[in-house]
This record gives C-alpha cells, structure tokens and sequence, in this order.
C-alpha cells in the first residue's frame, strides 16, 4: 500500500516543489532572504524555513511572497501546476532511507 500524508503534511512532495518555485522567484527577483522576510514582516529564518520546506506554506502568505517577488499571481499558479503535473520531485525524494532487502 502506498505511503500517504496528510493534506497539511509537509513531507509531500507538492510542499517541496512548491517551496523550490518560490525561492527560484525569490532568487529571480534578486532578492536575500532577508529582504523578502522584511517586507512579509517575519524573521530572514521564516524564508529560509518556508523554502527548505520547514513549515507550512499557507497560501496567502504565498501569494504575499509571489506579489513581493514581482511575480504574476496566475502564471505562478500555472507554473506550479505544471511542475506538480509533471511529477517533479526535489532531489531528497530519490534517497533510500533503507537499504533495499533481498
């Protein structure tokens, strides 16, 4: 049977991709970490938690940062979409945390 997470859960892979799509915005935008924490009004730490997939990603806390980030709103949307469409999986999602039995 096949592992499941909770809606919320941020060991989905969805939280991941869409944590890597807003620091790819980020990073566009030319922005640190602690430029953008300081305009949402949190602490640099929150940033950089919010893209490691450290916590929760609440969706209009995502469209403040798509908006500070200089981004479109529905391209962004859209784009996310599209990479969850598509399967994307971060990096971590690949490592075995046990080793395959015989």
């Amino acid at each position: 049977m096949p592992k499941t997470h909770k809606p919320t859960s941020l060991h989905r892979p969805d939280h991941a991709v869409l944590a890597q799509l807003l620091r790819e915005l980020r990073v566009a935008a030319g922005m640190t970490q602690l430029e953008a924490a300081t305009r949402l009004g949190i602490a640099q730490t929150g940033i950089s938690d919010l893209e490691a997939s450290d916590r929760t990603l609440p969706l209009l806390v995502v469209r403040d940062l798509v908006g500070i980030y200089g981004g479109d709103w529905i391209a962004f949307v859209k784009e996310l979409e599209k990479r969850l469409q598509a399967g994307t999986a971060p990096a971590k999602s690949l490592i075995r945390k046990k080793p395959a039995s015989k």
